[in-house]
């Protein structure tokens, strides 16, 4: 059986054109070879996120911004149970 995983996401682009958007995107391919009745578990692609926001007005000092960070994470797990027929 050949078993393929994607995951993908759109990043700001800073010297594209038009400013669009650019796609990440990571695969992966893999083939297995199992029996009726087996159980395949696959878990091997992940991506994480940190951001940091500063907001508030330009012309007050920094202690009177608010400041907010952001850590994401995302995973792909593969279970497959297998049944020929």
């Amino acid at each position: 059986m050949d078993i393929t995983q994607q995951i993908s996401s759109f990043q700001p682009t800073t010297t594209g054109v038009n400013q669009s958007p650019t796609l990440l995107k990571r695969e992966i391919k893999t083939v297995v070879n199992t029996r009726s009745g087996e159980l395949i578990l696959l878990g091997v692609l992940n991506e994480s996120w940190l951001s940091k926001q500063r907001q508030g007005l330009s012309f007050l000092p920094r202690l009177f911004n608010a400041n907010t960070n952001s850590d994401e994470k995302s995973d792909i797990l593969l279970v497959m149970q297998i049944q020929r027929l």
